[in-house]
């Protein structure tokens, strides 16, 4: 099962409407995230690692959507989030 981790540059800031957006401070570039976005994301406090599983699992409880349905969510936010470099992979 895949595990991430947030890079240490990249910051949330949380706005009214419950959505964000991140900030990575070595590109200087914002990343908007919605409200279940920043749901995830809190999941990556402390430097934690967290694995797609559980992410997914989050999902499911919280939203009472399908385990496919979390799963491709999950997949999307993590593919785009890794390919700006906000998370990182980390090896079991």
């Amino acid at each position: 099962m895949p595990r991430h981790r947030r890079r240490p540059e990249a910051l949330l800031t949380e706005l009214p409407d419950r959505s964000g957006v991140v900030l990575h401070l070595d590109k200087r570039c914002y990343y908007p995230l919605s409200s279940s976005g920043v749901l995830l994301w809190r999941l990556f406090d402390d430097g934690k690692v967290v694995d797609d599983d559980a992410l997914s699992a989050f999902l499911v409880e919280r939203f009472k959507i399908s385990d496919d349905v979390a799963r491709r969510d999950v997949q999307a936010f993590v593919d785009r989030l890794v390919s700006e470099s906000i998370l990182e992979a980390v090896a079991p």
